[in-house]
């Protein structure tokens, strides 16, 4: 299993899709939130880990990777000219939800966990 981590502390914070799923029209309320979203930004650290997978055995509804079955018939069919896959886990880092856990405001918690979600 090969496992990566992207420690060069870079995440590229949108700040534009933030105002838009948040639907902040106010320029103060869209400076308060930046405010919040840039800090939270500082404390993401990802990580994640994959491994390269072949299929042994396909099935209408079923494919096998070793000796684990998949059972779904949306996968099996997604992947009936597939060879391999790349089965993976992420995650933003345990930082940002300490981050997250420490803001006091429930709107501020609310936006740093939208940073961090999407």
């Amino acid at each position: 299993m090969e496992i990566k981590y992207d420690d060069n502390g870079k995440f590229n914070l949108d700040e534009e899709m933030l105002v838009k799923v948040l639907k902040l029209r106010n320029e103060n309320m869209i400076e308060n939130v930046m405010e919040v979203a840039r800090e939270t930004a500082k404390h993401m650290k990802s990580k994640y880990i994959f491994e390269e997978c072949n299929i042994v055995e396909k099935g209408e509804d079923y494919i096998m990777l070793g000796d684990i079955k998949f059972k779904s018939r949306i996968m099996a069919k997604k992947l009936k000219d597939c060879d391999r896959v790349f089965p993976y886990f992420a995650t933003c880092g345990l930082e940002v939800t300490e981050h997250t856990e420490a803001l006091e405001d429930i709107f501020d918690k609310y936006v740093s966990e939208k940073v961090a979600l999407d």
